[in-house]
């Protein structure tokens, strides 16, 4: 497993190798990913290196309360046996209401899924896990968009800019999944092709309802990691406002001693 910690790195891989990979469609969420290696790490080499079938025997003989522990679904998820997969599915259906269990449990069927389809296809396939999953060797993407101002997207003003965010996107090769809208802001989770298209996407939405009059902020948040919260879409809203205020007082101060400077 290749991690990456630089955004543009892991794009520039999954760009070069893309006829060799395959979207995850499951979103992953980076602690557990995090968890699960660092769990890896520190097994034994017998706990590892033990026979599958013995493995496996074990985990027969054992209750499913007992395999819900994290460590023993990382040693099933090393058993290249569909009959490891099928149960890791039936620790996850008897966990479907334990949230400290249940994510974990998914993340390692996702893993051995991943591991069986090389395996059994003979063939080295890579897999691409993004924060928020995708499909169809698109990856999802959340992006957010707000008014300049502080009175708010009319109604009008939100179709402008679903409209025309569906076709930016569409126009990419991308597919638009679903739109959030509310005055203060629209929101969109989008399938985007590996291409690194994000500037475009940006570049092209905000040229276009800039001819609609001066009512978007000029800037656009994305990511593939989460799809934030309420609280949290305010908060960047607040931040990237600030930002840009900041730089505008910024310029204005530069300019003005550039002037003192020409007197």
């Amino acid at each position: 497993m290749i991690e990456f910690e630089n955004t543009n790195d892991a794009l520039d891989h999954v760009r070069k190798n893309s006829a060799k990979l395959q979207i995850m469609e499951s979103a992953v969420d980076p602690e557990i990913q995090q968890d699960f290696n660092a769990r890896l790490d520190r097994m034994t080499e017998t706990e590892l290196d033990q026979v599958p079938e013995e493995v496996l025997q074990l985990a027969l003989e054992n209750s499913l309360d007992t395999l819900s522990d994290r460590d023993w679904l990382i040693r099933l998820a090393a058993i290249l046996d569909p009959a490891a997969l099928r149960l890791i599915e039936k620790l996850i259906e008897h966990n479907h209401d334990n949230p400290d269990i249940l994510p974990f449990a998914k993340f390692c069927h996702d893993m051995l899924t991943m591991r069986l389809i090389s395996h059994l296809s003979g063939e080295s396939v890579g897999f691409v896990a993004g924060g928020l999953g995708g499909r169809n060797s698109k990856l999802r993407h959340f992006f957010l968009v707000f008014p300049l101002g502080d009175a708010g997207f009319t109604a009008s003003q939100i179709k402008l800019t679903t409209d025309e965010f569906r076709d930016t996107v569409e126009a990419l090769g991308g597919e638009c999944e679903t739109f959030e809208s509310t005055p203060e802001y629209v929101a969109v989770t989008a399938l985007l092709p590996l291409e690194d298209i994000f500037e475009e996407i940006t570049n092209r939405c905000l040229t276009e309802l800039a001819q609609y009059g001066n009512f978007i902020f000029p800037g656009m948040f994305t990511t593939n990691v989460t799809i934030p919260t309420y609280p949290e879409i305010l908060d960047i809203i607040k931040e990237m406002r600030e930002e840009r205020e900041a730089a505008k007082t910024a310029a204005d101060e530069d300019e003005e001693e550039a002037d003192e400077e020409n007197i």
